[in-house]
């Protein structure tokens, strides 16, 4: 039971909870009368089922090859640089990058990995392999001319094995 003028405080409490709910509702509106801020919501949610599906589809073209995470970095004269990486860690997101100043791609994502999976793809290489075999096949398979001054390539195996080839002419 409500005291004498308690109905009378209850009304104007629940006018200004009332008010401060519109307020709040209101602000999400931008001057267009759109949601602004489901907009933003919303974009963030595609980005992020974009990436998981990204993420999902790398993965399954990485099975098809015998390595998890390759790198690679060449220098050549001028301070041109080629590099391409694929990066995969346990329970991350697949990271790949492509800079390449000699044709002047650069590309990140999705993008870069295709990029750079259509090309290793032709590698065939073991932790065993020669250095100068990973260089022959690494130049071939990724289009590089063989006049550089650096090549440092690190290649992680499905096995755990691990290969890393450096050269300097």
């Amino acid at each position: 039971m409500l005291s004498p003028g308690g109905e009378k405080h209850m009304k104007k409490l629940g006018i200004i909870l009332a008010s401060f709910t519109c307020m709040f509702v209101l602000s999400a509106f931008d001057k267009h009368g759109t949601l602004e801020n489901t907009k933003h919501l919303t974009t963030a949610i595609v980005d992020y089922k974009t990436m998981q599906n990204d993420d999902e589809y790398m993965r399954e073209k990485m099975a098809e090859l015998n390595f998890s995470e390759i790198e690679i970095d060449v220098e050549y004269q001028g301070g041109k640089e080629f590099e391409a990486e694929i990066d995969q860690d346990r329970n991350e997101p697949i990271l790949a990058e492509v800079e390449d100043d000699l044709n002047n791609v650069y590309l990140r994502g999705k993008e870069a990995f295709d990029h750079i999976f259509e090309k290793a793809k032709k590698l065939d290489l073991t932790s065993n392999s020669s250095k100068q075999e990973v260089i022959d096949q690494v130049l071939n398979a990724f289009d590089l001319p063989n006049d550089y001054i650096k090549i440092e390539v690190e290649i992680d195996f499905d096995d755990g094995k691990k290969l890393n080839v450096e050269d300097r002419k």
